[in-house]
């Protein structure tokens, strides 16, 4: 291929596209010096999920009388990408009940495909890595917690490769902080494979066992924990689509007491829109997000200096 594509690629006429879903695999081909294909591709297109504005057209289309809960289930289970979208809505289930029911259907997609996706990925150290991912989708965000967890102190590596060759995880610090800041929290880039292993990879005896009945009741238990967190994450990427401003991040101490879920700067314009993300508005308190602001202010001079607008993203706000 590589013999054909250098000899002819200027008299061919021809744009020859190459798709592949194995994304190590797809980098080792046309990235890797000693490959054939090393230098050879034009562009490289990376894939993305749909934007917030489209999975929300798209839930309207199929369900005119769609609600807020009904948005933040599907956004929670797909995270935007097109064939999930389309395992739901093509079959009728726009609504977050026969979402969830969906997830643990006999002979459901969803059951394995967090496994069919990552184990060609990870070769033989999957374990090690569906560990820590697991890890992370329960919660135990820091380095020091997933160790504790895992009664392995030797984890740095694996880390180091699942935030930047498989692009599974991100680091996150609390907004102006430091690249060498210790205050370090880990999330899953990808929203399914958040709940596949909060719920299938953690739950696994129990498809093994045939008991989906029983594991529908889990994800039925734990789903406001598990969306209120897929919440946040739904409102940063508004506004993040949005480009109105500069710096979008969040905000905790080292206690963890004070945390604050959303923080959005426009440093061009000095100002600054600093959100609680609450599942119901009425459930958010001004004075409580007003004292955890003062004392942000104690820890992140930038912000000092910047017109500060606070207020409350609930379901409501989709």
């Amino acid at each position: 291929m590589q013999r054909e594509w250098d000899l002819a690629k200027d008299s061919s006429r021809m744009n020859l596209i190459i798709s592949g879903s194995v994304f190590t695999l797809m980098r080792r081909i046309f990235e890797d010096y000693h490959e054939p294909l090393f230098g050879r591709a034009t562009q490289q297109l990376v894939l993305k999920p749909f934007t917030t504005g489209v999975l929300k057209q798209i839930l309207q289309d199929a369900r005119p009388d769609w609600t807020g809960e009904d948005l933040l289930a599907l956004f929670s289970i797909t995270g935007g990408v097109p064939w999930y979208v389309s395992l739901l809505i093509d079959r009728g289930y726009t609504d977050k009940e026969r979402m969830l029911a969906y997830l643990t259907e006999e002979n459901s997609p969803f059951i394995t495909e967090g496994k069919n996706i990552l184990i060609e990925e990870f070769g033989t150290d999957y374990t090690i890595y569906f560990s820590i991912l697991t890890c992370i989708a329960e919660g135990q965000r820091s380095r020091s917690e997933i160790e504790s967890t895992l009664k392995n102190d030797n984890i740095g590596s694996y880390l180091h490769k699942l935030e930047n060759y498989y692009g599974l995880i991100e680091k996150q610090l609390p907004i102006f902080a430091k690249e060498n800041s210790k205050k370090v929290r880990y999330a899953l880039s990808d929203c399914f494979l958040h709940l596949w292993f909060r719920f299938f990879f953690k739950y696994q005896s129990f498809v093994a066992n045939d008991a989906l009945n029983q594991l529908a009741v889990v994800i039925h238990r734990d789903y406001d924990v598990f969306s209120g967190f897929q919440l946040e994450r739904y409102f940063e990427r508004k506004l993040r689509e949005s480009g109105r401003y500069t710096r979008i991040g969040k905000f905790w101490d080292r206690s963890g007491e004070n945390e604050i879920d959303l923080i959005a700067v426009n440093e061009l314009t000095n100002t600054a829109d600093i959100y609680e993300v609450k599942k119901q508005s009425k459930r958010y308190a001004p004075a409580l997000l007003e004292a955890k602001v003062q004392e942000l202010l104690k820890q992140c001079k930038e912000l000092r200096k910047m017109e500060l607008t606070l207020g409350c993203l609930s379901v409501a706000d989709m």
